[in-house]
């Protein structure tokens, strides 16, 4: 037996999950942030900006820890 499904509309997936949050964080940082400065669009720039916003979206809470280079 076979179900047919039919989407009539857009689908919307939401996702509160931290990796979600910290993505959607990262997006948000980053578009004021490269108004400033268009040399930004590095590979570094991002792994490290989303590092960050995984740290800020988990338990650490100090903004010294979350900057911190590893």
């Amino acid at each position: 037996m076979s179900d047919n499904i039919n989407i009539a509309n857009a689908v919307k997936v939401i996702s509160d999950s931290t990796a979600r949050v910290a993505f959607e964080l990262m997006k948000e940082i980053a578009f004021h942030e490269i108004h400033q400065e268009a040399e930004k669009e590095t590979r570094q720039y991002w792994l490290t900006l989303f590092h960050q916003c995984m740290k800020a979206t988990s338990s650490h809470t100090n903004l010294e820890t979350i900057l911190k280079k590893e």
